[in-house]
């Protein structure tokens, strides 16, 4: 028995036979089953939409091709989608799971998971206590990898893992490609790998396993390299406010959207989240203004230290959308 059901705009075509040989996602199978919680399915080796390339019109000759989660729900929302940073580890070793539990049942779009490292340079000094901390409670990315398995059988957010170079080739690229794949990991932000040596090291590995590569622009980036890093960066390319680490506590500045409205006028093909010093609905306003989404990072990491609980925090962090 085949299916055949329009989603987001485009055609799927599915059989009972190859929803469960596939081992698809959740809320594929509410296209032919009300409640996909009467069925266990372990799923964190796919993507969550199955897209058909229809070339014959004959249905078991049809060619189909995984959706990565980020392209999804930039199909499915084109505004004001709020992607929010927490450092794994943080405030206790193991609350990685239930922060990234709550976040899913607030309404985030995507989380963006850090990998706590003791030289984070782009960060401020929020983040980099946090990933102090998460550092003196244990944590490593080989416990993060622990912490995540089987995290597809609850969660259809897009995650992203976010860190720095050294400590993946530490733990080794390939098999850290293959633990992301494994745990159903779609992006990948290593803000000091720079474009090319991704072009001619890695980016063969990074095709093998799935993962999205997304890289940072700057104010301060040229706008023909931006459209050389955009190019390369999968998913969205992730605008960073200002020139200096993340945390800041102010409004932005008059000069900070002008450059943010230069990178939109380009109308790159890929989507845009403004990140760094977003903290509140006027800042996530107009870190939106001028892009798809805004990362919100620092200011969560502070609702985590402050309220007593992981649904209190997700809850006023949910304010910055006014």
């Amino acid at each position: 028995m085949r299916v055949v059901s329009k989603v987001s705009g485009c055609w799927r075509v599915f059989s009972i036979k190859e929803t469960f040989r596939a081992r698809l996602f959740p809320q594929i199978l509410q296209i032919f089953f009300a409640d996909p919680a009467d069925f266990s399915i372990n799923n964190s080796h796919c993507h969550n939409i199955i897209q058909t390339e229809h070339t014959t019109g004959n249905l078991e000759t049809e060619n189909f091709k995984i959706m990565n989660r980020l392209d999804q729900v930039f199909q499915q929302k084109t505004s004001k989608l709020l992607a929010v940073y927490y450092t794994a580890g943080f405030p206790q070793l193991n609350d990685t799971r239930p922060i990234l539990e709550a976040l899913q049942a607030g309404g985030a779009d995507i989380v963006e998971i850090g990998m706590p490292f003791s030289d984070p340079l782009a960060d401020g000094e929020v983040i980099q206590q946090s990933s102090s901390v998460a550092l003196r409670n244990g944590m490593t990315i080989e416990r993060l990898f622990e912490q995540l398995a089987g995290v597809r059988e609850s969660i259809q957010l897009p995650l992203v893992l976010m860190g720095y170079l050294n400590p993946v080739l530490q733990f080794g690229l390939q098999r850290f490609l293959e633990a992301c794949r494994q745990c159903g990991i779609d992006g990948l932000i290593l803000p000091d790998l720079p474009v090319e040596v991704y072009e001619q090291e890695y980016a063969g590995a990074f095709e093998a396993a799935g993962i999205y590569p997304i890289f940072l622009v700057t104010p301060r980036t040229p706008i023909e390299r931006v459209r050389q890093i955009a190019e390369k960066s999968k998913g969205f390319l992730y605008v960073v406010s200002s020139a200096t680490t993340t945390g800041a506590t102010g409004g932005f500045s008059d000069v900070q959207k002008a450059a943010l409205a230069e990178v939109a006028a380009l109308q790159l093909p890929t989507p845009l989240l403004t990140g760094f010093g977003i903290h509140n609905a006027e800042t996530f306003r107009d870190a939106t203004a001028h892009a798809r989404g805004g990362i919100v990072g620092s200011a969560f990491i502070k609702l985590l230290e402050r309220e007593p609980t992981v649904a209190d925090a997700v809850r006023e962090l949910m304010r910055v959308r006014g």
